[in-house]
């Protein structure tokens, strides 16, 4: 089960409820815990505000865990400045 559906069901919300608490359109919601589209750094940052959880946990697929080194480098380097930096400050909170 997709892991913000599993949130979600856990604390009793609809997709609806959920899309108002983050300030995004139910809809989107939907799309996330189909895996249709992905969680952009700012939605992910309100999701785990609202869930009281870490973005590793909200976000971990363990399908993901096969990537290597070299395409983690590459996406890394393909985010923004501002989404960098967010990744930047989520790892150092992980490994302190």
């Amino acid at each position: 089960m997709n892991r913000i559906r599993e949130l979600r069901k856990e604390r009793g919300i609809t997709q609806i409820e959920l899309g108002e608490a983050i300030g995004v359109d139910h809809s989107a919601i939907a799309r996330y815990e189909r895996g249709s589209r992905r969680v952009n750094v700012e939605t992910a940052r309100k999701l785990c505000d609202f869930f009281g959880c870490s973005i590793g946990y909200l976000l971990y697929q363990p399908e993901a865990s096969a990537l290597d080194d070299a395409s983690v480098i590459e996406a890394y380097h393909a985010l923004s400045d501002r989404d960098r930096t967010f990744v930047d400050m989520v790892f150092r909170d992980y490994l302190v």
